[in-house]
């Protein structure tokens, strides 16, 4: 399947930025509530070494003094745009950059494509790049907003197919990382809205996506402490 995956975004890459982001008004919804939440763990022009694992055409290398991903297409982008940023062509879970190298990691829209194993793997990686009480900022689909409907999953229907919990993802880190923060991430099914009234139920939603009830928004983002 990683195959697949990266055969798709080496594809898309000159597109993606303008058909996810651009034109699409669901994305430019998802893509202001990330970056509400973002701004107070990881603003632009870090001072410090951050990392971003999985930085695609580099929608978030503002915030990052390095970025890494397996796709040469979504990479050539991200170079285009950031020439001042490292920018490294490798896998998320073998990086090969130095341990102990980065105050902070975060990887959006990743670990919806990563199998359990692969996300072991990835959580392993990013906690050897950090320094010792390092954040990693990561987001995932809710696996009780999934529990809602059926999602048929294989190689054919990887898109997204990888939903959480926080419990999930501390087995699968080994018991290695602290909760800091955690917030939900669109909580409407905003796609059934008219695209005029979608601004003004971002405040709504934001609301929810901070309550108790963030559990059941579409995807989760969570803020990690390193701790051994």
């Amino acid at each position: 399947m990683t195959e697949t995956v990266k055969a798709y975004y080496d594809r898309i890459g000159k597109e993606y930025d303008d058909d996810r982001f651009g034109k699409s008004s669901y994305g430019q919804y998802i893509h202001k509530q990330e970056c509400a939440f973002l701004d107070k763990w990881l603003p632009e022009n870090p001072t410090q070494a951050v990392l971003d694992m999985g930085c695609g055409t580099g929608r978030f290398m503002s915030r990052a003094t390095d970025g890494v991903d397996f796709s040469e297409g979504m990479t050539g982008e991200a170079k285009q745009k950031f020439p001042d940023k490292n920018v490294h062509l490798a896998e998320i879970t073998n990086t090969g950059l130095p341990a102990e190298s980065f105050e902070r990691a975060f990887s959006m829209h990743v670990l919806m494509h990563l199998d359990a194993k692969t996300t072991t793997k990835f959580l392993q990686e990013a906690h050897r790049l950090l320094v010792e009480d390092g954040l990693f900022i990561v987001d995932f689909p809710s696996a009780k907003r999934r529990s809602f409907g059926q999602r048929k999953v294989n190689d054919a229907h990887w898109h997204g197919s990888n939903a959480q919990n926080a419990t999930d993802l501390w087995a699968l880190g080994n018991d290695n990382w602290k909760l800091i923060s955690k917030r939900g991430i669109l909580f409407f099914p905003i796609h059934r809205f008219p695209v005029r009234i979608r601004p003004f139920m971002r405040f709504f939603d934001n609301l929810l996506c901070r309550s108790f009830l963030k559990g059941y928004a579409s995807y989760v983002i969570v803020v990690l402490q390193k701790v051994r």
